[in-house]
């Protein structure tokens, strides 16, 4: 389903806060042109300002306004808030799995 999409690109996934969906060490393809629907799973990267870098996240996508956007993880289960400033893209994670 990516094999035409233009700036595609996969990530691995750290850690276990979206186990049971992503697991450490999977890999998750995203489609960068897709648009963003509430409970799509999404690749989001987020400047930090702190460490001056950006970070990215594999989430499950709540709202993004022009505020906050609001990621939620499932373990442990929280939601995540982020300052829109700060916000560089959110893109769909289209499917995932081991390498």
């Amino acid at each position: 389903s990516l094999s035409s999409v233009i700036d595609a690109y996969a990530v691995y996934v750290a850690g276990s806060s979206m186990e049971p969906r992503y697991f450490d060490g999977e890999v998750v393809y995203v489609n960068p042109v897709k648009k963003v629907r509430r409970g799509d799973f999404v690749v989001a990267q987020i400047r930090d300002n702190e460490r001056e870098t950006i970070l990215a996240y594999v989430k499950r996508f709540v709202r993004w306004n022009e505020r906050e956007l609001v990621l939620f993880q499932f373990n442990p289960e929280r939601e995540l808030i982020f300052q829109s400033q700060n916000v560089v893209t959110v893109h769909l994670a289209v499917m995932g799995g081991s390498v």
